[in-house]
């Protein structure tokens, strides 16, 4: 089963096969969010800062829930009081390749005079979703997928301190 473009607690249900209720999966997700913690992407909080500093709207569209995608950030030093929007898959009907997962940001960004918003993501449906949506896509490569996944017109960086280089 493709679990991409499913809503969180679709994926819990599938990862947990639907053992329990929804809030039991989610609860024991939860718990064990700390034994195995998401790794840092290395340099991504320094290049969001550098953004920040720059005058560059930035924002996160996530799939994981917001308030761990929320305490990630604040874990890993993110100034959440400067970021436009964190939106996790909780606060949406759409999910990820469904490029209905940005009208929110969409609609903060553009009426801040922002249109030449850049997506940067490190899965092909978040090209997808960026691309239909009307956004330039920049992927990251993380191990998941490289640079010939991607479709060849998408720049693809090795890393995040490659970004300025593309954007």
């Amino acid at each position: 089963m493709n679990t991409g473009g499913k809503p969180f607690t679709e994926m819990i249900g599938f990862y947990y096969q639907n053992a329990a209720p929804v809030e039991e999966m989610v609860a024991a997700n939860a718990a064990s969010r700390d034994l195995f913690p998401k790794q840092p992407i290395e340099g991504a909080r320094e290049m969001v800062l550098s953004l920040l500093d720059d005058g560059v709207a930035v924002g996160v569209v996530t799939s994981t829930r917001t308030e761990w995608a929320l305490g990630e950030l604040e874990r890993e030093g993110y100034p959440l009081n400067r970021l436009t929007m964190v939106q996790g898959s909780d606060l949406v009907d759409f999910h990820k390749p469904d490029p209905r997962v940005f009208n929110e940001i969409l609609k903060i960004m553009r009426a801040c005079g922002k249109t030449d918003l850049t997506y940067v993501g490190d899965a092909l449906l978040d090209e997808r979703a960026a691309l239909d949506a009307g956004m330039m896509f920049v992927g990251l490569e993380t191990g998941l997928y490289s640079r010939a996944d991607f479709q060849d017109e998408t720049p693809v960086v090795a890393n995040v301190s490659e970004l300025r280089e593309v954007l």
